[in-house]
């Protein structure tokens, strides 16, 4: 008898859903435990961000049957922890019915998740950022922002604050993916690793975007000006070529 945790006979709700492959954009089907997949499209490999082995937290057989240790602490990197997808989950109820901000979301998140393994940094602001910012909405130019677009970005920040408490996150953590945030979106620098990431995070995604692939124009701006880390500029060449 297979164990009931990993027999997709007894799954229910979003054991198959679809992500966005973070080189064409292509929808790109997984079931729930898959680690990986493969885009039809372009053939681009890549992880699959919504992975859940939640049975492998608690299951005295996890290592056997998955090669996972039970009761060992996830973290926010760890594909078989559960962290990841807690994320993920809670932006997604804050999204609600907004499926194209929900699927903008987990793009970036992707692309930061990679980033991640490159560069020595605090993984839970990254990928917890990662999910509330707006690329497309960014300014270059501080003087361009106006105060009460600004303030409207603000006021999302307590209900970020109310997600990432249900996640877990302590409070000084929380107040660090805050700031990151609202640095990003008031279009301002920092000089932080985790805050560099995931303005290259964001930079990808755009990348990714209809608009933006093929263009090998806009990919030598990015790799010139806006891509800030070596890990990005790095990821760029890998996904898009140059």
């Amino acid at each position: 008898m297979r164990c009931p945790g990993q027999d997709r006979r007894y799954w229910k709700g979003d054991a198959v859903y679809q992500i966005a492959c973070p080189r064409c954009g292509s929808a790109v089907e997984f079931f729930r435990d898959e680690t990986r997949g493969r885009c039809g499209k372009c053939g681009h490999a890549f992880r699959n961000p919504k992975i859940a082995l939640d049975c492998a937290d608690w299951c005295g057989y996890a290592e056997q049957c998955l090669g996972v240790a039970p009761g060992r602490k996830p973290t926010a990197t760890d594909p078989t922890g559960a962290s990841g997808k807690r994320l993920l989950d809670a932006a997604e109820r804050m999204f609600g019915a907004d499926t194209a901000r929900a699927e903008q979301a987990t793009l970036v998140f992707q692309h930061a998740w990679e980033l991640l393994a490159k560069e020595p940094c605090d993984a839970r602001v990254v990928l917890a950022a990662s999910l509330f910012i707006e690329p497309k909405k960014r300014s270059t130019e501080r003087s361009d922002l106006d105060p009460a677009t600004v303030g409207d970005r603000s006021a999302k920040l307590p209900e970020v604050t109310q997600a990432l408490s249900r996640v877990g996150f302590d409070e000084q953590t929380v107040g660090r993916i805050c700031e990151v945030i609202a640095g990003y979106d008031a279009g301002e620098e920092r000089d932080w690793i985790e805050f560099k990431l995931l303005c290259d995070a964001a930079t990808l995604s755009t990348l990714t975007a209809e608009e933006s692939r093929g263009d090998l124009d806009k990919l030598e701006i990015a790799l010139r000006s806006t891509l800030k880390t070596t890990a990005g500029k790095q990821r760029a060449r890998d996904l898009f070529g140059t």
